[in-house]
């Protein structure tokens, strides 16, 4: 098939045939997928001269994503906040789009800057709107749009290749008003496990003061 890589061919019998597109080629549903003439024929006979045209069709019950959010619960007014969702699934082997809202500063709702002023060139609604704007699965803020004291409320919803669409659980991130060490438990804020199974956590964390130099070793960990 002219211009979609990866692709391959199989015989289903001796009058069908299956073709493979590959998990990361850009066909979408709706798309019409042409067949070269003088190419398909019947298996061990005369090819046909014709071209053919189908269109791809979703699936008759399409997967529905699953947002996973991890970060920081807690920061330092000088790191900002990064949120990773890449963790998330059901996207039908594309990118998904993303919708990233913020809630903050005395509870204005975003794209809506905060009533006591933020720089109008970095401000928190562009760099919400910047984030929308790209295909990436970590949405950052730098410290400098943010507030001391305040917590903010962060969630995204991803929408696939099918159109289906779902929301994540909120992530609230606290800016402290002190340097304190960053800490994150890798996945989800909520996990399932079984009582045959093993529950595995991992937890990454690192002294990070406002110079820029970032310190992992000398840290102890306490769980609870």
């Amino acid at each position: 098939i002219t211009g979609v890589e990866s692709t391959s061919c199989a015989w289903a019998s001796d009058a069908s045939i299956l073709v493979y597109l590959g998990s990361y080629d850009p066909v979408q549903p709706g798309d019409t997928i042409g067949l070269q003439p003088d190419v398909l024929g019947r298996k061990g006979g005369e090819k046909f001269a014709g071209a053919m045209e189908v269109v791809a069709q979703a699936p008759s019950t399409p997967i529905v994503p699953v947002p996973v959010l991890s970060g920081e619960v807690r920061v330092s007014p000088c790191s900002g906040i990064s949120i990773d969702s890449s963790l998330s699934y059901g996207s039908g082997a594309r990118s998904f789009a993303y919708e990233w809202t913020v809630i903050g500063c005395g509870g204005a709702a975003s794209p809506v800057a905060c009533a006591n002023g933020l720089d109008t060139t970095d401000n928190l609604s562009e760099a919400i709107t910047e984030h929308n704007d790209l295909v990436s699965t970590t949405f950052a803020l730098s410290g400098d749009v943010l507030f001391t004291g305040e917590t903010y409320e962060i969630a995204v919803t991803l929408t696939n290749v099918f159109g289906e669409s779902a929301t994540s659980d909120v992530v609230s991130v606290f800016v402290d008003n002190e340097t304190i060490p960053s800490v994150e438990i890798a996945g989800s804020t909520s996990k399932t496990a079984y009582t045959h199974s093993e529950l595995s956590l991992q937890a990454t964390g690192s002294v990070s003061t406002c110079d820029g130099t970032v310190i992992s070793s000398a840290l102890d960990y306490t769980w609870s």
